[in-house]
């Protein structure tokens, strides 16, 4: 019995020993290793987690290059200069050459030296009065609001009347230089533009400011028919200055047909320029090529000039009127 009791105890005591250590194990070290186990799982979730954020960074490439573009700009303050300044010098400033040619008539009074004749040499018959002609329009354009205008013109004009035993020949040489600055007041697109579908559709709106220089050289021929002719000449330039203002409309119709008006008066009266001088004009324009348009139009211009008296007087009361046709490139 004794020996039986004493397996008994021995039994019962590692039993209690074998208890206390699986609870030791169970509060200390089971909890550790499900912590390690949960913190594995963490950082491969984490792991995983950064694969996603760099896949999606790979499939968004505008997040990490304005990042970095925000720290080199902390860094370098002057990189938007060295960058972007041609690019935006670039796209700040257009420029436009249009040579034409204005297919003009005369009409009116000229008068050189208190002798005065009157012209009528329509657009019809510009190719038998027309000796030589050269016109050419340039326009520059800052950021779309503001710009500077050049036109030219030259014209050589020849008519010849006869009255009777007598025949009047008139040559009349006109140069005409126009330096407009203008400011865009509107510039909207179309209401139908994006209903349509067109890109550059739109309307704009300048207000006009310059002036206009005149100088035209008359020479006026008489002579007498048959075999005992007379003849005379007498010739005269003179040249003056117009401040003028006006306005000027733009409306691209679609991607590439577009229609321009524009208005002008000056003269004023001053003393060294004429009483009353006006413009209008207007042409439909299409375009060919994204730096190439051809135009087609009219213009009528009307001026009325006078000085000096008895021999000394010089008359140009007259306008001048025609077809327009051209080409512009843009820049």
């Amino acid at each position: 019995m004794s020996i039986l009791s004493d397996r008994v105890r021995t039994s019962l005591s590692s039993t209690f020993y074998i208890s206390i250590l699986a609870v030791l194990l169970a509060t200390f070290v089971i909890p550790e290793s499900r912590a390690s186990d949960s913190t594995s799982d963490d950082l491969s979730k984490n792991f995983s987690n950064m694969s996603l954020l760099s896949k999606s960074d790979s499939n968004n490439k505008e997040q990490p290059f304005k990042l970095t573009d925000e720290i080199q700009d902390l860094a370098n303050p002057f990189k938007e200069t060295e960058l972007k300044g041609a690019g935006a010098a670039a796209k700040d400033w257009n420029f436009s050459f249009a040579p034409y040619l204005w297919l003009v008539g005369l009409n009116g009074t000229i008068g050189v030296r208190g002798q005065e004749v009157d012209v009528d040499i329509s657009f019809g018959d510009i190719w038998d009065n027309l000796d030589f002609a050269f016109q050419g329009h340039a326009e520059i354009v800052y950021r779309s609001q503001f710009g500077f205008i050049v036109d030219g013109t030259y014209l050589k004009l020849s008519t010849k009347d006869v009255k009777g035993p007598f025949n009047t020949k008139t040559t009349t040489r006109i140069d005409m230089w126009e330096f407009i600055g203008f400011y865009r007041v509107y510039n909207q697109p179309t209401g139908y533009s994006e209903d349509v579908g067109y890109k550059k559709s739109s309307v704009f709106i300048d207000l006009l400011a310059g002036g206009r220089y005149m100088n035209i050289d008359n020479t006026i021929n008489f002579g007498g028919n048959g075999p005992i002719g007379i003849s005379n000449q007498i010739s005269g330039s003179q040249g003056w200055f117009d401040f003028l203002l006006g306005a000027r409309i733009k409306w691209q119709a679609t991607d590439r047909f577009f229609l321009v008006g524009r208005t002008d008066f000056g003269g004023f009266g001053l003393s060294f320029s004429s009483d009353f001088a006006w413009n209008i004009q207007g042409f439909f324009g299409f375009d060919i090529t994204n730096w190439m348009q051809a135009l087609i139009g009219y213009r009528v211009f009307y001026d009325d000039y006078s000085d000096g008296k008895g021999d000394e007087r010089f008359v140009y009361d007259a306008w001048m009127q025609g077809p327009v046709i051209g080409l512009n490139f843009v820049f």
